[in-house]
């Protein structure tokens, strides 16, 4: 059982990583593992993997060793904007968020390769994604929403649907943490979201952020 200064902690650490796609969105490129070696790929040659996020969105896989580039189409089409966490792994799965068509696919890694095993459809349009608590998490545009993970495989059906703060459009990223997960708002709002005995349950919390001063303090906090 955590801690309460543990769980302080980890509650703060996903709300700072929510909070920074407020100010810095990334592409989202991943490390994808290779837990069965020789069996499936090359001494576990690490792939970075990220999505084109075009019309027709693509799952780039680079070879780390070869730097060999392969891509995978998702078939979905990408074009969200401003967000974070369109990519997301966990051992040799990956979820990538196509926007545009409404659904997430869900990739598998065969050798040094990533390959399309099945696509989701989402409430919402989907700008983000994370696996964590045996579930891959989406944030879309107005909700967010948990999907059970078996081995290697991720439910269709959603078993837990939650509604954003605002829901107004500007979704940006979407983090897994021990107690649940925090997602953040371009229009100005963090919120947290608890695991109950099967997906995630409502409702969305909502997290105060110390707006930013122009006052600098030394680690002693005298100026």
């Amino acid at each position: 059982m955590l801690s309460k200064k543990n769980s302080q902690t980890s509650v703060l650490w996903a709300v700072v990583c929510a909070a920074a796609a407020l100010a810095a969105p990334f592409s989202g490129g991943l490390y994808a593992e290779d837990k069965h070696g020789d069996n499936h790929g090359v001494n576990g040659t690490p792939l970075f993997l990220t999505a084109t996020n075009g019309p027709t969105n693509y799952l780039a896989v680079v070879d780390a060793r070869t730097r060999e580039v392969s891509m995978v189409p998702t078939g979905g089409a990408g074009g969200a904007s401003g967000n974070a966490g369109s990519v997301a792994v966990q051992d040799e799965l990956a979820a990538v968020a196509n926007f545009g068509s409404s659904n997430v696919t869900i990739f598998i890694r065969r050798g040094n390769n990533m390959h399309a095993a099945q696509v989701i459809k989402t409430s919402s349009k989907p700008v983000s994604v994370a696996f964590g608590h045996d579930h891959l998490v989406v944030l879309g545009q107005t909700t967010a929403e948990s999907f059970l993970v078996t081995r290697n495989n991720v439910s269709g059906t959603s078993d837990g649907i939650v509604q954003l703060l605002k829901g107004d459009g500007s979704a940006a990223q979407i983090v897994s943490f021990d107690g649940g997960v925090a997602y953040s708002e371009k229009s100005g709002a963090i919120g947290i979201i608890h695991f109950g005995v099967a997906g995630l349950i409502g409702p969305s919390v909502s997290v105060a952020i110390p707006p930013a001063t122009s006052t600098t303090h030394s680690p002693t906090g005298r100026k």
